[in-house]
């Protein structure tokens, strides 16, 4: 039995895809501790882990990014900080999320670390080729993706000033980063030009997000439906966007369609009004469960959403609206699995159209196929296990 150390930034699209690798390390018989935030700790200890918790929650308002940044920052430079106090006592580390100094930890500490990433893996090509199809991305961030020199020095910048720590290239974020494993939450199919990422790479697909059981949601109310289900959401932290909500409702009230939706936020309930009968409205829902019985989803393209549309074989319409979804959501519509609207293309009228087009089109859900049968059949979890007990194995000679 090994004692492994997770650690991860308080955000759910980087933590959520770590449980089900937590749960595989604690059936194999391994001790697990998980640090993270005290949101997390129905979750890490449904997976057989026991939270270590730092730092507090960190609650991204986009109507003040500056504030999100700087508990963004402040959380992984206390993250950093207790995994160098802590190391020595575990026999690996497994770290997820933003790492700007992955490297330079795994010199000042003696315990294997291995990356996870939640996105996609990302070099000078994939991001040429990501930026050139990806429309709605501001003119100024596509200018300075695709000049190296430039990034660069915005990045130093960008380091010394807002993250407060040295940052020689962002790229270096989303770039496999341990010498020993890095862990891809994806297919090799799903991936961007996956061939340029294969040394120490493992990619192990996704497993749909772990949901503590709740009650309280109808999911009755789907298993007996003779509709056809929608599911549509914005995530947990681009759920701003009210209008959204409402061309939803306006497009599918009193449709033959039964819809949920999840706004992230209680308060956006009371901001969208008008609940039509054939809608279930919910701040959260157990997003998986729901999938399993829906037809079409429709969201921001955030890489948790997608792998969990994907897997469970639900075509999607997205509207990325920032972060990695640009690049998760063309990915898919290039490979024939999704279509991606503008935020400018989202009107009722065109949410009935895409749907109705989506619903009654075979060639989406052949293709959703290709995309979940390379989840599917991806090694899983339990070979991420493995893979660590043979470097643990190799380390300790």
């Amino acid at each position: 039995m090994a004692r492994i150390l997770f650690a991860n930034i308080p955000l759910h699209g980087h933590a959520n895809p770590t449980f089900p690798l937590v749960s595989a390390f604690v059936n194999n018989g391994h001790e697990v501790d998980y640090l993270i935030t005290e949101d997390f700790q129905k979750k890490v200890e449904y997976c057989g882990a026991t939270i270590i918790p730092y730092y507090r929650s960190v609650n991204i308002n986009l109507s003040n990014p500056f504030d999100s940044i700087k508990k963004v920052r402040e959380s992984i430079n206390e993250m950093y900080i207790k995994v160098k106090k802590l190391a020595s006592k575990y026999d690996a580390v497994v770290i997820g999320g933003l790492c700007p100094s992955l490297a330079e930890l795994q010199e000042e500490v003696k315990t294997p670390i291995i990356f996870c990433s939640a996105v996609f893996l990302q070099n000078e090509e994939t991001i040429k080729e990501l930026f050139k199809k990806s429309r709605g991305i501001p003119n100024v961030i596509n200018f300075i993706a695709h000049h190296p020199k430039i990034r660069r020095r915005v990045s130093k910048i960008f380091g010394a000033r807002v993250l407060k720590v040295k940052v020689n290239d962002l790229l270096t974020f989303f770039s496999p980063q341990s010498a020993s494993l890095n862990i891809i939450f994806t297919s090799r199919y799903f991936q961007p030009r996956e061939n340029d990422f294969q040394n120490k790479c493992l990619y192990i697909g996704p497993t749909p997000t772990i949901s503590v059981k709740d009650k309280s949601f109808p999911i009755e109310s789907l298993e007996n439906s003779n509709k056809k289900v929608i599911y549509a959401t914005l995530g947990t932290v681009f759920n701003t966007w009210t209008d959204f909500f409402k061309n939803v409702i306006e497009a599918f009230k009193d449709s033959e369609y039964l819809v949920v939706m999840s706004t992230g936020n209680k308060d956006r309930i009371k901001e969208i009004g008008y609940i039509p009968e054939n809608f279930i409205v919910r701040d959260f829902v157990p997003q998986a469960e729901v999938l399993k019985h829906a037809d079409l989803f429709i969201a921001h393209g955030g890489m948790g959403s997608v792998s969990d549309g994907m897997y469970l074989g639900v075509p999607m319409i997205m509207v990325p609206l920032g972060a990695d979804q640009f690049f998760n959501s063309y990915r898919l519509q290039d490979l024939g699995a999704g279509k991606v609207l503008k935020k400018k293309e989202v009107t009722a009228e065109n949410l009935k159209l895409q749907a109705k087009l989506m619903l009654e089109s075979s060639t989406y859900k052949k293709q959703v196929k290709k995309v979940q049968e390379s989840f599917t059949s991806s090694c899983g979890p339990e070979q991420a296990v493995k893979e660590v007990e043979k470097i643990l194995r190799n380390y300790n000679l």
